[in-house]
């Protein structure tokens, strides 16, 4: 009877501890930053907006499917958020467990086009050794019959980046400590589409061997005049069970005493 009764305790007690550390997440910074830089005359564009809480859900989220033209300040359009031709639209979300989901539709302007899409910062409590992974789908269409390339531009040349305790999105430099970059090049023959996904790990999950309390993400690349990329993102850190278990149960043990 008392080893389920402490088994019992226990679980009550882990669900109480991830539902503290949960309602205390917060984001900071607008949802959805894209800016676009046309490579030819440097002309640059932003766009911005905030996500908004979901308390149904315990997420704050931010999409849209509308075209929205990214246009610089001498009045030209250098890209286009959501292109008609990419339904699937732009959004970003981000869950209290913590989870941050940034996905993206874009057509670059008349030249190549640099692309710059970053999360907000999502904090929660310090979790120490915590579980990790990220994922990371990109597509490229070609429109105008000259084939498509996409180069990611990352720190290591990649065009997805996840990383935890700092911003990822800060320019010129991430301030975050990198748990993966991935999506370097892709591309496609005339007219050709082409996709790929990458997650790291490859397998399960990967322990973060420190302590953490927040994470956010960078899609960043180059994309050939005229053509089209989306993507869908995906970090996630969790609790390492074991270690939470221990946390919870010594404090069940030192209130009995």
């Amino acid at each position: 009877m008392r080893s389920r009764l402490a088994l019992r305790s226990l679980s009550i007690a882990l669900a109480l501890a991830c539902a503290v550390s949960v309602s205390q997440a917060d984001v900071t910074g607008p949802g959805f930053t894209i800016e676009a830089i046309d490579e030819v005359t440097g002309h640059a564009g932003t766009f911005s907006a905030n996500a908004s809480w979901d308390s149904d859900n315990g997420t704050w989220y931010w999409g849209s499917t509308d075209p929205i033209s990214i246009m610089a300040t001498t009045g030209e359009e250098l890209a286009i958020l959501n292109p008609s031709e990419l339904p699937t639209g732009s959004a970003s979300t981000y869950f209290e467990d913590p989870i941050v989901n940034l996905n993206f539709a874009v057509q670059a302007g008349v030249n190549p086009t640099t692309f710059r899409i970053a999360s907000a910062l999502l904090s929660f409590p310090t979790l120490t050794n915590p579980d990790a992974v990220a994922s990371a789908g990109f597509s490229v269409t070609d429109t105008n019959g000259n084939g498509v390339g996409l180069t990611g531009i990352g720190l290591t040349g990649g065009g997805y980046l996840a990383q935890y305790n700092g911003f990822a999105g800060a320019f010129p430099t991430p301030l975050g400590t990198t748990f993966a970059e991935l999506q370097q090049n892709l591309a496609a023959g005339p007219f050709g589409t082409n996709s790929q996904s990458e997650d790291h790990p490859l397998v399960g999950t990967q322990v973060i061997p420190a302590t953490v309390n927040d994470i956010s993400t960078l899609v960043s690349f180059s994309l050939s005049a005229r053509d089209l990329a989306s993507g869908t993102t995906t970090f996630s850190v969790v609790p390492e069970p074991a270690s939470l278990a221990l946390l919870v149960l010594g404090a069940l043990v030192a209130r009995r005493r």
